[in-house]
Order: C-alpha cells, then sequence, then structure tokens
C-alpha cells in the first residue's frame, strides 16, 4: 500500500519563500517609517516629538488591542467548535451534503484555526489603530460645567466618551458576528448542524455555542442602540445639529424601546441554547427587524412630516 508523502515544514518554508516574506516585511517597514521619519524631523523642528510618539504609541495600542480582541474572540469560537465536533460525523452518508468537504476541513484544522482568526486579526488591528484619536479623547477626557438639556449628562460625555464607545461596542458586535459565521460554518460541515429539508437539527454543543454567541451578539446590538440615542445630540439636522422634534419625540423613544426588545430576544436565545426550542427567539428576531423599522424610520418620518409645523 503506498503511502501520501508528506510536505515536511523545510520543504513548507523554503529559503526562496522566507526571502519573500523578509522583503515584503522590510519593504512595507521602509514604506512605513519614511513618512514616520519625515513626520519626526517636522516635529522636532516645531519642538513638539513627544506628540508624535504619543500618536505612534496610540495606534500600536489600539492595534494590539484589536487585534488580540479579534483573534481571541474568533479563535476561541473555531476551536470550541472543532473540540465539541460529533465524532458520528466523520462516517459517510450519502445524504450528507458536508461529507465530502468534511475530512478536507478537518485535514485544514490548523490552517483554518490560525488563518482564519490570523487575518481577521490584522484588519481588525488596522481598523482599531484608526481610532486612536477618539481612544486618547477618552482617556483625556475632562468634564465640563455644562449639561445637555435632553439627558442631564456632562457635554465631555459627548465630546470624549461617546464616539469612543460606540466604535467599541461596534467592534465587539463584529466579533461577535464574525465568530458566530465561523463556528456555525464548522458546526454545519461536521455535522453538528444539520439540514434535511424542512428539518433540522443540532448537537447539543452547536446549539448551546451558536445559542450563546447569538445572545452576546443581539446585547452587543441593543447596547448599540441605547448608545445611539445620545449620538442624537451631535447628528447634522439641516441648518444646526442636535436633535430635532421628531428626534426627542420619536427616534430616541423608539431607539429605548429597540434596545429593550433586543435585550430580550438575547435572553430567548440564551433559554434556547439550554432547553433547544428557537420558535420563540426566530419570532422575537423577526419582530424585532419589523419593529426597527417602524420605530427607526416609520414613525419618526411621521412624525417630522405630519406633527412638525
Amino acid at each position: 500500500m503506498s503511502q501520501t508523502p508528506r510536505v515536511s515544514a523545510s520543504k513548507r518554508f523554503t529559503p526562496a519563500r522566507v526571502a519573500t516574506l523578509i522583503v515584503v516585511a522590510i519593504g512595507f517597514a521602509l514604506v512605513s517609517s519614511s513618512g514616520f521619519y519625515t513626520d519626526l524631523l517636522w516635529f522636532e523642528q516645531l519642538g513638539y516629538s513627544s506628540v508624535l510618539f504619543t500618536q505612534l504609541w496610540a495606534k500600536v495600542a489600539m492595534f494590539a488591542i484589536g487585534a488580540l480582541t479579534m483573534g481571541i474572540v474568533v479563535g476561541v469560537a473555531i476551536w470550541l467548535a472543532f473540540k465539541t465536533r460529533p465524532i458520528y460525523a466523520r462516517t459517510a452518508d450519502d445524504r450528507d451534503p458536508f461529507g465530502q468537504y468534511r475530512e478536507l476541513l478537518n485535514q485544514l484544522r490548523k490552517v483554518v484555526l490560525i488563518g482564519i482568526p490570523g487575518i481577521l486579526a490584522v484588519l481588525a488591528g488596522l481598523a482599531a489603530a484608526s481610532r486612536w484619536e477618539q481612544a486618547l479623547l477618552f482617556v483625556n477626557g475632562v468634564p465640563t460645567p455644562e449639561d445637555d438639556a435632553q439627558f442631564n449628562l456632562d457635554v465631555s460625555f459627548y465630546l470624549f466618551q461617546l464616539p469612543f464607545l460606540t466604535s467599541a461596542v461596534a467592534f465587539i458586535s463584529t466579533a461577535l458576528f464574525f465568530a458566530a459565521i465561523v463556528s456555525a460554518l464548522v458546526h454545519l460541515v461536521n455535522g453538528g448542524i444539520k439540514f434535511r429539508g424542512r428539518d433540522s437539527s443540532m448537537t447539543r454543543a452547536a446549539r448551546i455555542q451558536v445559542g450563546i454567541t447569538a445572545a452576546l451578539f443581539l446585547v452587543s446590538q441593543g447596547a448599540s442602540l441605547w448608545l445611539d440615542q445620545y449620538s442624537t445630540l451631535t447628528s447634522p439636522s439641516g441648518l444646526y445639529t442636535g436633535a430635532t422634534f421628531a428626534d426627542v419625540n420619536a427616534t430616541i423613544p423608539g431607539l429605548q424601546i429597540l434596545a429593550g426588545i433586543a435585550a430580550l430576544v438575547a435572553m430567548l436565545f440564551l433559554v434556547a441554547a439550554f432547553i433547544g426550542r428557537w420558535k420563540l427567539p426566530l419570532i422575537g428576531t423577526a419582530l424585532m427587524i419589523v419593529s426597527s423599522l417602524i420605530l427607526g424610520s416609520l414613525y419618526p418620518w411621521l412624525v417630522q412630516n405630519f406633527q412638525v409645523v
């Protein structure tokens, strides 16, 4: 019996490939450092080089935080999906459309475990690094003597905290979304999730992971909706910036209701993760979508066009 030859690590990492990676890394570093060196000369000329280094370290810190967060969330989700895959799913089944891909996926397990979280981590780190200014404002914010008239919050909240919190919640929501999608695909290919006609089934491990991840995602969406009500006070509204009559009387109450609905649906998904009944959370999700269209768009439009004089 002939055996398939395995490619050794030395053959995978040939001198040519290593040299190519080094050249690409050096080229990227040179392109990046050339602009930085020019900026450094300029700031040193003005006597404010510390400002440039503060910006640099803020970008590095945000990149590290963003990359680690995305990598850990997605990586743990994929690892759990592989670890809890059903053993019987490895057997051949003509009725299983994913059977032919299962062996390939498990052969590429390490590539999937490292590659997908790694790529997403780099992209997430770059996105987080672009928010360095919001992070510095959040860390160095100071109170003001003024409160807003709608929520009675210090104006510093809108200047220093709200932009960063909005971006942070959106980032966490994105990480949970990718974790849910990738882990669900791994469960699907490995047989943890099965669709046969109109019937579907899930293993207990897949059900718990998908349900908890969906619940956390909805919690993040609820937090985002709750923060959106504060953003109405800083949004441009035609001739001026701030909340309009429709915002105060329709948009803000609607966002508060939607945040509550998101929290309720999250609880339904959490319960379904352990009891295995998906009817209520799916109905709740549909009602949430319909409610967002009505409370988020239709009702404010009606108030703006028929009640505002």
